[in-house]
């Protein structure tokens, strides 16, 4: 560009910035000067040849209209995935943010999801911008999905039950509930004659349930859908599908259906509902991530 068409353009953005601005705020709202500010960046790449135009405001406005309109484009559907991936009361630890959460995954699984969902790119174009297979490109941006919606949703990390459960509060709560003829196998085969804190850890589209000494008592992947967890134990067939309230950090669980057969003689309601009692549970961190 001549030191003529450089003076040129020059006069011509300070005579027309603040117009295009005015243009494209119905559409970009406070992004109106960015936008503005990025049309006279493409202008200025091109203003050799658009500065012969009869009228090179027309080129300039139409470009800021058309990039004020993908950006709402994109704009909307990050809401869309942000509203389907959030419950209704999130957690201050939760992260509350799409692009910290899309930060927060691994580098295929962020770039599947922002090209599909945010750019609007079919999975043929995601599956060759990754050098895999159509198929693996559907499976990476399934499995962005769910790990965006724990990373926003407040439930993922590690919990704690409030209870310290001891013998006798075992023996209370299901004399209580009508538990009463499940005593000895409760006590004796899983809970070795003592009580004590749970651990529920729910992470990358699995969850483990164990006690505090260790012993695991369940485990199996789950899916978030809004504000119920649905646990799919992997020793059993079946699923469990909780209420989950986050406030704060605290976590209060109960159930709403369990499809899972009895453990031991003993329905699998039981331990739910014993398990269940101690809430809320604390929350005690996120577990390391997954690659």
């Amino acid at each position: 560009m001549s030191h003529h068409q450089d003076q040129e353009f020059s006069v011509f953005f300070r005579e027309h910035f603040a117009r295009l601005v005015r243009v494209v705020r119905p559409i970009a709202r406070d992004a109106a000067e960015d936008v503005a500010q990025d049309a006279f960046a493409a202008l200025f790449e091109r203003w050799p040849d658009v500065s012969k135009y009869d009228v090179p405001w027309a080129w300039v406005s139409l470009v800021a209209r058309r990039m004020a309109m993908r950006r709402g484009s994109r704009d909307a559907r990050r809401e869309l995935l942000q509203r389907q991936a959030i419950p209704a009361m999130a957690a201050p630890h939760a992260r509350i943010d799409v692009q910290l959460a899309l930060a927060d995954l691994p580098g295929r699984q962020a770039s599947a999801l922002v090209m599909h969902h945010l750019l609007d790119r079919p999975l043929s174009e995601v599956a060759e911008h990754l050098s895999c297979s159509e198929a693996a490109a559907r499976v990476l941006v399934h499995r962005s999905r769910r790990r965006l919606a724990e990373n926003l949703s407040g439930y993922a990390g590690r919990w704690i039950t409030e209870a310290d459960w001891t013998v006798d509060a075992i023996v209370a709560h299901l004399r209580d509930h009508d538990g009463a003829a499940h005593l000895g196998v409760v006590l004796d085969q899983h809970l070795d004659g003592r009580g004590g804190r749970w651990e529920f850890t729910l992470e990358h589209g699995t969850y483990l349930l164990r006690r505090d000494d260790g012993l695991q008592l369940d485990s199996g992947s789950f899916v978030l859908k809004r504000n119920r967890v649905v646990l799919s134990p992997t020793i059993a067939p079946g699923k469990v599908s909780l209420a989950a309230t986050v406030d704060g950090d605290q976590l209060w669980l109960s159930l709403l259906e369990n499809t899972t057969p009895p453990t031991d003689g003993v329905p699998d309601d039981v331990w739910m509902r014993l398990f269940l009692a101690a809430s809320p549970f604390t929350w005690n961190g996120r577990v390391a991530a997954a690659v």
